[in-house]
């Protein structure tokens, strides 16, 4: 019993992290707010703050990022890209550094047209980079290209890797601090969710408790959910496809199957009509109350660790069950 229990907590779970993730994936291609993350990234690497600068404003305008924008019938305009590979940023920011070449060349008293592209005249271009943490940045990445290589092409290229590293770590650093705001955003959607869907955790695990047949059909829809040895990411797909299409047509309690959630109306001992699992009357309503802010809010904090936490757990859980006795159901050897 305690492991069909524990199973029927891990789909809830589970469950209601998928309903978070589809509409945070929702949300943000709504508000394009990837986009607007991947812009405030190349501001901050390129500026030192997300109000960005002259330099910043030239690459993300640059064609090879522009062309990454997408349209679509449902939004308004274009939007911007939400990733921008490595080699577009190396080749936007040399292009701006290109720009400054003709000043560089000026003040050293040469023709713009004699200054041919090399490290050596990418390191004067960067002595007008208006930023000084930017210009010492790119200042020590051209010095080690240069140190890199012995001839002036090979220099080339070494400075654009340095460049793509440069720009990969900072991405890799930015989307950490994307999925860490993600993580609360869906801490706040599981909490709204968990309250609409009446997903109390110690109300599901009591009418797990005491109900056999309520146990097997909860345990039937985890191994359908999350079928032992299946492909984590694939069936993750699956299930997000499924849930989007009944968050569309407003039929999302039919995802949680035989689980016990949401706010069904039923009458109370008087006749009157009332909410179902509302708190009761007496000596023990303040304990009732304690009792479902509890569940509410421990379904909450645990939904929002994720699916792919959810779904491998499931798995591991029903290949556990699977390799134990069958339960018996409630009818089970009466007479």
């Amino acid at each position: 019993m305690v492991v069909d229990v524990a199973i029927g907590l891990v789909l809830l779970y589970l469950l209601i992290a998928l309903f978070c993730t589809a509409i945070q994936e929702w949300l943000a291609q709504i508000f394009n707010l990837r986009a607007r993350h991947l812009q405030a990234a190349v501001k901050v690497l390129l500026g030192g703050t997300t109000q960005g600068n002259a330099d910043a404003q030239a690459v993300l305008g640059h064609p090879l990022f522009k062309v990454l924008s997408l349209t679509s019938s449902k939004s308004f305009g274009p939007r911007d890209p939400a990733y921008v590979p490595a080699r577009n940023f190396a080749e936007a920011l040399v292009a701006r550094l290109k720009a400054l070449v003709p000043a560089a060349a000026a003040v050293a008293g040469a023709a713009p047209a004699a200054a041919p592209l090399t490290v050596a005249t990418l390191k004067q271009a960067v002595n007008n980079v208006g930023d000084a943490q930017l210009k010492q940045s790119l200042m020590a990445l051209l010095e080690r290209a240069e140190r890199s290589a012995a001839t002036a092409e090979a220099q080339i290229r070494s400075a654009f890797d340095e460049i793509e590293r440069w720009y990969d770590a900072a991405m890799d650093h930015a989307s950490g601090w994307y999925k860490r705001k993600v993580r609360w955003f869906l801490l706040l959607i599981a909490g709204v969710l968990t309250v609409i869907m009446n997903a109390d955790s110690v109300q599901v695990a009591l009418r797990l408790a005491e109900d056999s047949d309520l146990r097997s059909r909860v345990s039937a829809l985890a191994e359908q959910t999350a079928p032992p040895g299946s492909d984590e990411e694939k069936q993750l797909a699956k299930l997000r496809d499924e849930l989007g299409q009944q968050l569309a047509g407003s039929n999302a309690l039919n995802a949680f199957g035989a689980l016990p959630v949401g706010w069904g109306v039923c009458k109370d001992e008087k006749g009157v009509r009332s909410q179902r699992n509302c708190y009761p009357t007496g000596t023990v309503q303040d304990y009732a109350t304690a009792a479902k802010l509890f569940g509410l809010f421990l379904t909450a904090l645990l939904a929002a660790l994720g699916a792919p936490f959810w779904f491998g757990l499931l798995q591991q859980v029903n290949a556990i069950r699977s390799a134990g006795p069958k339960p018996t159901s409630s009818t089970a050897g009466t007479s």
